[in-house]
């Protein structure tokens, strides 16, 4: 599990909140068919009380089918609530990250290379001049978004 962790302001100073959460088996819980796989509700199923919402939400194994175009799943909720229901379980920090583009052009990411020798410890592990739109492209790579 990865989580995505920012600076935000607090007070007179500043707090780690956590930003995002990706998951693989939260990832895979949701997968939204599209074109003709896609199920929908009738547009006249108001008149029927909606009858067939039953078969929508209990009995179809993709209920995320019937949600609006560009919905995506908040899996930082979900890992919240997995928490609090004691499915999901702390344990250790494997890795850190840190990704900078407040220098202005520019993307660098800092990692701990922990080794022998003197090239160890929190060095830039990329670095990139960055032309127009390539912020988005990076933050998209670095969220795992389509």
């Amino acid at each position: 599990m990865v989580l995505f962790l920012k600076l935000q302001p607090q007070g007179l100073g500043y707090e780690w909140v956590i930003e995002n959460v990706n998951f693989p088996p939260f990832k895979a819980a949701f997968d939204k068919p599209k074109g003709d796989e896609k199920k929908f509700l009738h547009p006249l199923s108001h008149e029927l009380g909606f009858m067939n919402l039953r078969r929508a939400i209990v009995d179809n194994p993709k209920p995320e089918s019937y949600t609006p175009d560009g919905y995506e799943p908040d899996y930082l909720t979900l890992f919240l609530f997995e928490i609090k229901s004691k499915r999901l379980k702390f344990e250790t920090v494997k890795d850190t990250k840190f990704h900078f583009f407040q220098i202005d052009k520019w993307y660098f990411e800092l990692g701990q290379f922990n080794r022998p020798g003197f090239n160890t410890g929190w060095l830039i592990a990329n670095l990139m001049k960055l032309e127009e739109g390539d912020k988005e492209i990076i933050l998209n790579y670095i969220y795992d978004r389509d």
